[in-house]
């Protein structure tokens, strides 16, 4: 966390922030649980100081948020859509139940 704070602070690139923080909340996750929501409250102090680096931090943190967001929304999806195609092979009236429950 304290190298993507002094990126921040020195002006690194987006994407640069993006993988130090990436790692860091994976890291934070390993440790203690909660990926970005603990890493995100663990850095609360920084984030709220209102310096030009703790708005560069926290959009970096919101875009990692976002990007993770939608590839859970996607591979939702694509299970959803697994499944779909399995529990008919399974029984016609697990098939009929399932478009109920996930439909």
């Amino acid at each position: 966390l304290q190298r993507a704070v002094c990126a921040a602070e020195a002006g690194r690139l987006e994407t640069e922030l993006q993988e130090l923080l990436s790692e860091a909340s994976r890291v934070v996750d390993s440790a203690y649980g909660g990926g970005l929501d603990t890493l995100e409250f663990l850095s609360a102090k920084k984030l709220a100081d209102g310096s030009p680096s703790a708005v560069r931090l926290s959009t970096t943190l919101s875009s990692i948020r976002k990007s993770l967001d939608s590839q859970t929304s996607l591979a939702s999806r694509g299970a959803q859509a697994s499944l779909a195609r399995q529990v008919p092979q399974v029984c016609p009236v697990f098939a009929g139940l399932h478009k109920v429950f996930f439909h």
